[in-house]
Protein backbone atom coordinates (compact mmCIF):
# COMPACT_ATOMS: atom_id res chain seq x y z
CA UNK A 1 0.00 0.00 0.00
CA UNK A 2 1.41 3.40 -1.01
CA UNK A 3 2.12 5.82 1.84
CA UNK A 4 0.09 9.05 1.59
CA UNK A 5 1.94 11.89 3.32
CA UNK A 6 -1.10 14.17 3.02
CA UNK A 7 -3.58 11.61 4.34
CA UNK A 8 -5.57 11.93 7.55
CA UNK A 9 -3.56 9.15 9.19
CA UNK A 10 -0.35 11.17 8.97
CA UNK A 11 -0.28 13.46 12.02
CA UNK A 12 2.02 15.09 14.55
CA UNK A 13 5.61 16.05 13.87
CA UNK A 14 5.86 13.80 10.83
CA UNK A 15 2.98 15.64 9.17
CA UNK A 16 4.59 18.99 10.02
CA UNK A 17 7.79 17.92 8.26
CA UNK A 18 5.87 16.82 5.16
CA UNK A 19 3.90 20.10 5.19
CA UNK A 20 7.15 22.07 5.16
CA UNK A 21 8.45 19.97 2.28
CA UNK A 22 5.25 19.80 0.18
CA UNK A 23 2.97 22.65 1.35
CA UNK A 24 1.62 24.73 -1.56
CA UNK A 25 -1.20 26.60 0.25
CA UNK A 26 -3.81 24.62 -1.75
CA UNK A 27 -2.58 26.19 -5.01
CA UNK A 28 -1.96 23.09 -7.13
CA UNK A 29 -3.15 23.23 -10.75
CA UNK A 30 -6.65 21.86 -11.31
CA UNK A 31 -9.54 22.26 -13.72
CA UNK A 32 -12.42 20.52 -15.50
CA UNK A 33 -11.87 17.89 -18.21
CA UNK A 34 -13.56 19.21 -21.34
CA UNK A 35 -12.62 16.94 -24.27
CA UNK A 36 -10.10 14.56 -25.82
CA UNK A 37 -8.46 14.29 -29.22
CA UNK A 38 -5.73 12.17 -30.83
CA UNK A 39 -2.18 13.35 -30.25
CA UNK A 40 1.44 12.41 -30.86
CA UNK A 41 2.06 9.23 -28.89
CA UNK A 42 -1.19 9.41 -26.92
CA UNK A 43 -4.42 11.28 -26.34
CA UNK A 44 -4.59 15.04 -25.76
CA UNK A 45 -6.86 16.14 -22.92
CA UNK A 46 -8.34 19.66 -22.81
CA UNK A 47 -8.77 21.26 -19.37
CA UNK A 48 -11.08 24.25 -18.89
CA UNK A 49 -11.83 26.45 -15.86
CA UNK A 50 -8.19 26.20 -14.72
CA UNK A 51 -7.08 27.44 -11.32
CA UNK A 52 -3.93 28.98 -12.89
CA UNK A 53 -4.49 31.43 -15.76
CA UNK A 54 -1.13 33.18 -16.12
CA UNK A 55 2.43 32.16 -16.89
CA UNK A 56 3.60 33.87 -13.73
CA UNK A 57 1.64 31.47 -11.54
CA UNK A 58 2.39 28.22 -13.38
CA UNK A 59 3.88 25.59 -11.08
CA UNK A 60 3.37 22.47 -13.22
CA UNK A 61 6.47 20.68 -14.54
CA UNK A 62 6.93 20.59 -18.30
CA UNK A 63 6.33 16.84 -18.12
CA UNK A 64 5.03 14.73 -15.28
CA UNK A 65 1.82 13.14 -14.00
CA UNK A 66 -1.72 14.50 -14.22
CA UNK A 67 -4.63 13.02 -12.27
CA UNK A 68 -7.79 12.67 -14.37
CA UNK A 69 -10.70 11.63 -12.22
CA UNK A 70 -9.06 9.14 -9.87
CA UNK A 71 -6.42 7.85 -12.30
CA UNK A 72 -2.87 9.05 -12.87
CA UNK A 73 -1.54 9.55 -16.42
CA UNK A 74 1.94 10.57 -17.53
CA UNK A 75 2.12 13.58 -19.86
CA UNK A 76 5.00 14.80 -22.04
CA UNK A 77 4.06 18.46 -22.35
CA UNK A 78 1.21 20.97 -22.36
CA UNK A 79 -0.02 24.15 -24.05
CA UNK A 80 -2.14 27.05 -22.80
CA UNK A 81 -4.47 29.32 -24.80
CA UNK A 82 -4.94 32.58 -22.90
CA UNK A 83 -7.94 33.66 -25.01
CA UNK A 84 -10.04 30.59 -24.21
CA UNK A 85 -8.25 29.81 -20.92
CA UNK A 86 -7.79 26.21 -22.03
CA UNK A 87 -4.91 23.83 -21.28
CA UNK A 88 -4.09 20.84 -23.46
CA UNK A 89 -1.95 18.06 -21.97
CA UNK A 90 -0.23 15.54 -24.26
CA UNK A 91 -0.68 12.17 -22.55
CA UNK A 92 1.69 9.26 -23.10
CA UNK A 93 -1.30 6.91 -23.18
CA UNK A 94 -4.00 6.53 -25.81
CA UNK A 95 -7.39 6.34 -24.12
CA UNK A 96 -10.34 4.36 -25.40
CA UNK A 97 -13.64 6.03 -26.22
CA UNK A 98 -15.17 4.47 -23.11
CA UNK A 99 -12.37 5.89 -20.92
CA UNK A 100 -12.72 9.34 -22.48
CA UNK A 101 -16.48 9.41 -21.95
CA UNK A 102 -16.07 8.29 -18.34
CA UNK A 103 -13.59 11.11 -17.63
CA UNK A 104 -15.36 14.03 -19.33
CA UNK A 105 -16.47 16.83 -16.99
CA UNK A 106 -14.53 15.32 -14.12
CA UNK A 107 -11.65 17.10 -12.41
CA UNK A 108 -8.03 17.13 -13.54
CA UNK A 109 -5.12 17.98 -11.25
CA UNK A 110 -1.34 18.13 -11.34
CA UNK A 111 0.11 17.40 -7.91
CA UNK A 112 -2.04 17.71 -4.81
CA UNK A 113 -3.37 20.47 -2.57
CA UNK A 114 -1.47 20.79 0.72
CA UNK A 115 -2.95 23.33 3.12
CA UNK A 116 0.36 24.72 4.38
CA UNK A 117 2.83 27.39 3.30
CA UNK A 118 5.82 25.13 2.73
CA UNK A 119 8.85 25.29 0.46
CA UNK A 120 6.83 24.86 -2.81
CA UNK A 121 4.62 27.83 -1.85
CA UNK A 122 7.55 30.19 -1.35
CA UNK A 123 9.25 28.88 -4.49
CA UNK A 124 6.07 29.65 -6.47
CA UNK A 125 5.90 33.15 -4.98
CA UNK A 126 9.53 33.82 -5.90
CA UNK A 127 8.93 32.54 -9.46
CA UNK A 128 5.82 34.69 -9.77
CA UNK A 129 7.76 37.82 -8.85
CA UNK A 130 10.87 37.19 -10.94
CA UNK A 131 8.80 36.40 -14.05
CA UNK A 132 6.83 39.63 -13.80
CA UNK A 133 9.91 41.73 -13.00
CA UNK A 134 11.87 40.19 -15.88
CA UNK A 135 8.96 40.79 -18.28
CA UNK A 136 8.73 44.48 -17.40
CA UNK A 137 12.49 45.08 -17.37
CA UNK A 138 13.10 43.21 -20.63
CA UNK A 139 10.35 45.14 -22.42
CA UNK A 140 11.99 48.43 -21.45
CA UNK A 141 15.46 47.16 -22.31
CA UNK A 142 14.31 45.97 -25.75
CA UNK A 143 12.62 49.32 -26.49
CA UNK A 144 15.96 51.16 -26.66
CA UNK A 145 19.31 50.81 -28.35
CA UNK A 146 22.79 49.99 -27.09
CA UNK A 147 25.97 52.02 -27.60
CA UNK A 148 26.47 50.28 -30.94
CA UNK A 149 23.12 51.58 -32.16
CA UNK A 150 21.63 48.10 -32.20
CA UNK A 151 18.18 47.26 -30.79
CA UNK A 152 18.27 46.05 -27.22
CA UNK A 153 17.85 42.41 -26.31
CA UNK A 154 16.44 40.64 -23.25
CA UNK A 155 18.46 41.56 -20.17
CA UNK A 156 17.19 38.65 -18.05
CA UNK A 157 17.19 35.15 -19.52
CA UNK A 158 16.56 31.61 -18.30
CA UNK A 159 19.43 29.12 -18.31
CA UNK A 160 18.77 25.41 -18.78
CA UNK A 161 20.87 23.68 -16.07
CA UNK A 162 21.26 20.52 -18.17
CA UNK A 163 22.95 21.95 -21.27
CA UNK A 164 23.48 25.67 -20.53
CA UNK A 165 21.02 26.85 -23.20
CA UNK A 166 19.76 30.40 -22.63
CA UNK A 167 16.14 31.33 -23.39
CA UNK A 168 15.47 35.02 -24.14
CA UNK A 169 11.63 34.94 -24.42
CA UNK A 170 11.54 36.57 -27.86
CA UNK A 171 7.95 35.40 -28.26
CA UNK A 172 6.74 37.85 -25.62
CA UNK A 173 5.77 41.34 -26.85
CA UNK A 174 3.63 42.68 -24.02
CA UNK A 175 0.33 42.15 -25.85
CA UNK A 176 -2.40 41.73 -23.24
CA UNK A 177 -4.47 39.24 -25.24
CA UNK A 178 -1.45 37.04 -25.97
CA UNK A 179 0.67 37.46 -22.84
CA UNK A 180 0.13 34.00 -21.43
CA UNK A 181 -0.47 31.83 -24.52
CA UNK A 182 2.39 29.34 -24.43
CA UNK A 183 3.74 25.81 -24.77
CA UNK A 184 5.78 24.07 -22.07
CA UNK A 185 8.63 23.49 -24.55
CA UNK A 186 8.61 26.95 -26.15
CA UNK A 187 10.69 30.09 -25.53
CA UNK A 188 8.36 31.55 -22.90
CA UNK A 189 8.63 33.06 -19.44
CA UNK A 190 7.31 29.78 -18.04
CA UNK A 191 10.93 28.57 -18.25
CA UNK A 192 12.12 31.39 -15.96
CA UNK A 193 12.39 30.53 -12.27
CA UNK A 194 14.25 31.95 -9.30
CA UNK A 195 16.90 29.26 -9.83
CA UNK A 196 17.31 29.64 -13.61
CA UNK A 197 17.30 33.45 -13.96
CA UNK A 198 20.52 35.14 -15.07
CA UNK A 199 21.80 38.09 -17.09
CA UNK A 200 22.25 37.45 -20.82
CA UNK A 201 25.73 36.08 -21.53
CA UNK A 202 26.50 38.68 -24.23
CA UNK A 203 25.64 41.51 -21.83
CA UNK A 204 27.92 40.01 -19.21
CA UNK A 205 30.83 39.98 -21.65
CA UNK A 206 30.19 43.34 -23.37
CA UNK A 207 28.73 46.22 -21.31
CA UNK A 208 28.29 48.27 -24.51
CA UNK A 209 25.24 46.11 -25.22
CA UNK A 210 23.50 47.52 -22.14
CA UNK A 211 20.65 49.78 -23.25
CA UNK A 212 20.74 53.30 -21.79
CA UNK A 213 18.96 55.38 -24.46
CA UNK A 214 16.26 55.41 -27.13
CA UNK A 215 16.88 55.50 -30.88
CA UNK A 216 15.85 59.17 -30.93
CA UNK A 217 18.57 60.00 -28.39
CA UNK A 218 21.15 58.40 -30.67
CA UNK A 219 19.94 60.37 -33.68
CA UNK A 220 19.96 63.67 -31.75
CA UNK A 221 23.31 62.81 -30.16
CA UNK A 222 21.77 63.73 -26.78
CA UNK A 223 21.54 61.17 -23.97
CA UNK A 224 18.33 62.01 -22.10
CA UNK A 225 18.53 58.96 -19.78
CA UNK A 226 14.74 58.65 -20.01
CA UNK A 227 14.95 54.90 -20.47
CA UNK A 228 17.09 54.54 -17.35
CA UNK A 229 14.59 56.56 -15.34
CA UNK A 230 11.83 54.32 -16.66
CA UNK A 231 13.76 51.27 -15.44
CA UNK A 232 14.04 52.87 -12.00
CA UNK A 233 10.25 53.18 -11.78
CA UNK A 234 10.07 49.38 -11.63
CA UNK A 235 11.46 49.55 -8.10
CA UNK A 236 8.35 50.98 -6.47
CA UNK A 237 6.05 52.78 -8.92
CA UNK A 238 4.98 49.81 -11.07
CA UNK A 239 2.82 47.05 -9.65
CA UNK A 240 4.83 43.84 -9.59
CA UNK A 241 3.60 41.59 -6.83
CA UNK A 242 0.32 41.55 -4.91
CA UNK A 243 -0.46 45.14 -5.80
CA UNK A 244 2.90 46.56 -4.68
CA UNK A 245 6.26 47.36 -6.26
CA UNK A 246 9.38 45.26 -6.47
CA UNK A 247 10.78 46.81 -3.29
CA UNK A 248 7.94 45.26 -1.26
CA UNK A 249 8.39 41.70 -2.52
CA UNK A 250 10.47 40.46 0.40
CA UNK A 251 8.23 42.33 2.84
CA UNK A 252 5.25 40.34 1.53
CA UNK A 253 7.02 37.00 1.93
CA UNK A 254 8.32 37.89 5.38
CA UNK A 255 4.77 38.89 6.34
CA UNK A 256 3.48 35.49 5.13
CA UNK A 257 6.17 33.73 7.11
CA UNK A 258 5.53 35.78 10.25
CA UNK A 259 1.79 35.22 10.17
CA UNK A 260 2.26 31.49 9.56
CA UNK A 261 4.80 31.27 12.40
CA UNK A 262 2.48 33.04 14.84
CA UNK A 263 -0.38 30.80 13.79
CA UNK A 264 1.76 27.71 14.40
CA UNK A 265 2.80 28.99 17.83
CA UNK A 266 -0.83 29.60 18.80
CA UNK A 267 -1.82 26.12 17.64
CA UNK A 268 1.06 24.57 19.56
CA UNK A 269 0.18 26.49 22.71
CA UNK A 270 -3.50 25.55 22.42
CA UNK A 271 -2.78 21.84 21.88
CA UNK A 272 -0.27 21.86 24.75
CA UNK A 273 -2.89 23.34 27.08
CA UNK A 274 -5.46 20.80 25.93
CA UNK A 275 -2.99 17.97 26.50
CA UNK A 276 -2.21 19.15 30.03
CA UNK A 277 -5.92 19.49 30.81
CA UNK A 278 -6.56 15.93 29.63
CA UNK A 279 -3.70 14.59 31.76
CA UNK A 280 -4.94 16.43 34.87
CA UNK A 281 -8.48 15.23 34.26
CA UNK A 282 -7.30 11.64 33.91
CA UNK A 283 -5.27 11.92 37.11
CA UNK A 284 -8.24 13.29 39.02
CA UNK A 285 -10.54 10.53 37.77
CA UNK A 286 -8.07 7.78 38.62
CA UNK A 287 -7.74 9.24 42.16
CA UNK A 288 -3.99 8.74 42.26
CA UNK A 289 -2.12 11.20 44.48
CA UNK A 290 1.62 10.59 44.70
CA UNK A 291 1.99 12.12 48.21
CA UNK A 292 -0.98 10.19 49.58
CA UNK A 293 0.28 6.96 48.03
CA UNK A 294 3.72 7.49 49.62
CA UNK A 295 2.17 7.97 53.06
CA UNK A 296 0.06 4.84 52.61
CA UNK A 297 3.17 2.91 51.62
CA UNK A 298 4.90 3.98 54.83
CA UNK A 299 1.87 2.97 56.90
CA UNK A 300 1.63 -0.42 55.23
CA UNK A 301 5.36 -0.97 55.71
CA UNK A 302 5.12 -0.16 59.43
CA UNK A 303 2.10 -2.41 59.83
CA UNK A 304 3.98 -5.20 58.08
CA UNK A 305 6.97 -4.76 60.38
CA UNK A 306 4.74 -4.83 63.48
CA UNK A 307 2.95 -7.92 62.26
CA UNK A 308 6.29 -9.62 61.56
CA UNK A 309 7.56 -8.85 65.06
CA UNK A 310 4.35 -10.15 66.64
CA UNK A 311 4.63 -13.41 64.75
CA UNK A 312 8.26 -13.71 65.76
CA UNK A 313 7.37 -13.11 69.44
CA UNK A 314 4.56 -15.64 69.39
CA UNK A 315 6.91 -18.18 67.79
CA UNK A 316 9.49 -17.64 70.53
CA UNK A 317 6.81 -17.97 73.24
CA UNK A 318 5.55 -21.22 71.67
CA UNK A 319 9.08 -22.65 71.45
CA UNK A 320 9.87 -21.72 75.10
CA UNK A 321 6.60 -23.24 76.25
CA UNK A 322 7.39 -26.54 74.58
CA UNK A 323 11.05 -26.74 75.54
CA UNK A 324 10.80 -25.62 79.16
CA UNK A 325 7.47 -27.08 80.25
CA UNK A 326 7.74 -30.29 78.31
CA UNK A 327 4.26 -29.99 76.96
Amino acid sequence: MEFNASGSNCTGRLKALFDIRDGNNNEAFQGRIDSFKPGNGGSIVSIKNPSITSINGMTMPSEGVITLGNKNFAYSGFTYDAKTQTYEFQLKTTLSVEEENALKNRSGMVGSDIDAMGIPYYQAQANNFIREFAKQFNLIHKSGVDLNGEAGKSFFVAKDPTDGTEYNFDGYHGMQDMDDTMTSTGNYYYLLTASSVKVDKDLELDPRLLVTMYQSDLEDDVASQDIVEKMLTLKSEVTMFRGVGADQFLACLISDNTVDTQKSKHFLESYTNINETIIQKRMSISGVDEDEEALDMLKFQNAYNLASRMIQTMTEMYDRLILETGV
